[in-house]
């Protein structure tokens, strides 16, 4: 996968513009709905997705939550920095519904610490993997004081033949690996965030490299 490295010399540079995910759930998302039942176990009433994209994964948990009755209403928050991404969700998912966008980056986060907002259940998938490793980290310790029961990650992960985290660029590894892709050990960056479970994602080859990832507060 090509860009433009005059253009787009940062993580950020990138990920502002590009892969802008489709809103409609398909045949290949089974895995966002095995997602949003694991976060429903929490009986949050908020969840924040950084780096939601158009929202797609925050919609999959919405219609969990409708098939479940009447009475389990909960505010589904997303930010993400890619403007047309989230300008794509919220022309997509409208009031009245559980979903609320905003376009905003990991600054975003400082600012709801200083006013003491807290969420049920944080969630990120492939985002801190976009991030180099010292700025994963700083993200990974927000997201953990703003959630209040559990921080749930989805995010790809290297190892050697031991098992032991190879740290550093994905992009080697498939063909079709997004640029600015790495590996790093998310369990050295934050204490108590445990690896639960391989968690494969879609039915492309990078897919597989993907682990789930929980830090419980309760």
């Amino acid at each position: 996968m090509t860009f433009n490295l005059l253009t787009e010399k940062t993580p950020k540079d990138y990920w502002s513009k590009n892969h802008i995910q489709s809103h409609r759930l398909g045949e290949e998302d089974d895995w966002r709905f095995k997602l949003g039942s694991m976060i429903l176990q929490y009986e949050p009433k908020k969840v924040l997705e950084f780096g939601c994209n158009t929202g797609r994964n925050l919609k999959a948990l919405e219609e969990l939550v409708i098939q479940d009755g009447v009475g389990n209403w909960m505010d589904l928050y997303g930010i993400d920095q890619n403007e047309e991404a989230i300008r794509n969700g919220k022309k997509n998912y409208v009031f009245p519904g559980m979903i609320h966008l905003t376009i905003a980056d990991e600054k975003y986060l400082d600012i709801l610490i200083k006013g003491k907002s807290h969420f049920d259940v944080i969630f990120t998938v492939s985002v801190l993997d976009h991030n180099y490793r010292d700025d994963a980290e700083k993200i990974l310790q927000k997201l953990d004081a703003l959630a209040s029961k559990a921080l749930i990650l989805v995010e790809p992960q290297h190892y050697d033949h031991t098992g032991l985290v190879i740290e550093g660029s994905m992009e080697h590894l498939s063909e079709d690996m997004a640029p600015y892709t790495f590996s790093w050990d998310y369990e050295m960056m934050l204490p108590g965030l445990e690896k639960t479970e391989h968690f494969p994602i879609g039915t492309r080859d990078w897919g597989k490299y993907y682990h789930l990832f929980k830090k419980e507060k309760e």
